[in-house]
């Protein structure tokens, strides 16, 4: 192999990057039996759907609920169809009782095709009773309203029936679905993952219980590539300096990239916000080994990092990076790793791995993981 030399490449790309806390821009409610709430797609996958999952917000008054499969036109600005992708492709009788996400098998798999245009709706059962819920959303339109930056608005896009007609919007309920053969979920809205709630996490030298001392990404990499910075949501006071460290998976330190950074030296102080690094030495991770990346605070002032919760650790395959990158924390002088929870953090890197084959690579001594360049 040959690392090529790129301009920076984000890994994932800064999901909620807005300088503000990360949560839902609104939710859609459905407070009457004609009501819809969709998501119109296009399939990127050649598979079958057997299970729908919905990202609920406060929920007044439960009652069963349909998650369907329904065909949409080709036509400008269209509205799901109303009509199943087949026989049974639905779950029905789904109960949301909490501000959480629920997942629903359908009774018959759809199968989908690449490239096909879907509509995932989520209505009132038929003959159900009263009901009072809400479908979290995203909009891309509004970064200051969530914070979410993603590459979606005109195609995906959200349609709701909250009136008596859909209406389409560049807003998106926050819904995944799994598939059969891939046997994982996945993101169909825009790359919004799945995600149940936001969180932050304060630590420091002498933070401890849960929390930790350290906190940061456990991550793997599909591909060899070089890595030269970090991004992440996060806020400190001007003293909270820090060392970015990367550990192994035997929990040895292979390299401090950046030694006590001066947290002073930022826009706006005690305030959350994103942040941009760039380390003083880079460094080549090689495809399918594991790596901690890790915010190691050097005082006794917090890092309060930004954090995503899932309901299950599956559902982190909607994410880029999938289930091979969740949050790492040290807790009472050991590791432990949180599968169903990922940091708002992610990699900057320099250079990719060309394919070339033998020849012209990097060499490094037998046991190394990764390189120092």
């Amino acid at each position: 192999m040959t690392l090529q030399a790129t301009d920076p490449i984000y890994y994932p790309h800064p999901y909620f990057a807005g300088n503000d806390a990360a949560a839902f821009a609104s939710a859609s409610a459905i407070n009457d039996a004609a009501d819809r709430v969709a998501l119109i797609f296009q399939a990127n996958f050649a598979d079958s759907i057997d299970q729908i999952a919905v990202c609920f917000a406060t929920i007044t008054t439960p009652e069963t609920l349909d998650f369907r499969v329904e065909t949409v036109g080709t036509a400008t600005n269209s509205v799901p169809s109303g009509t199943l992708w087949a026989t049974n492709t639905a779950a029905t009788n789904i109960t949301a009782t909490a501000a959480t996400v629920v997942a629903g098998t359908l009774t018959a798999n759809a199968s989908i095709a690449k490239g096909d245009r879907v509509a995932i709706v989520i209505q009132e059962r038929s003959g159900g009773g009263a009901i009072n819920l809400g479908v979290n959303r995203v909009n891309p339109d509004a970064v200051t309203a969530g914070g979410w930056v993603g590459p979606a608005g005109n195609f995906p896009y959200g349609s709701f029936n909250l009136t008596g007609t859909y209406a389409n919007s560049a807003a998106m309920p926050v819904v995944g679905v799994h598939l059969v053969t891939a046997n994982k979920w996945v993101c169909v809205s825009g790359a919004i993952p799945l995600v149940q709630s936001f969180t932050t996490s304060a630590f420091n030298t002498g933070t401890g219980a849960s929390t930790g001392t350290r906190r940061g990404l456990y991550l793997q990499v599909p591909f060899t590539a070089t890595l030269q910075g970090l991004w992440m949501k996060a806020q400190t006071t001007s003293s909270a300096d820090f060392d970015v460290v990367l550990y192994d998976i035997t929990n040895a330190t292979i390299t401090t990239l950046f030694t006590a950074f001066d947290s002073s030296q930022q826009r706006a102080q005690a305030a959350v916000g994103v942040w941009e690094l760039y380390f003083t030495s880079t460094f080549n991770l090689v495809a399918g080994l594991d790596y901690r990346l890790v915010i190691q605070p050097t005082t006794a002032n917090s890092v309060t990092l930004s954090e995503l919760v899932f309901n299950a650790a599956g559902h982190l395959g909607t994410m880029v990076g999938g289930t091979s990158m969740y949050l790492t924390k040290f807790v009472s002088s050991a590791w432990a790793e949180e599968t169903a929870q990922r940091p708002l953090m992610g990699l900057i890197l320099g250079g990719l791995d060309d394919g070339a084959g033998a020849g012209g690579g990097l060499l490094r001594p037998v046991g190394m993981r990764g390189g120092l360049v």
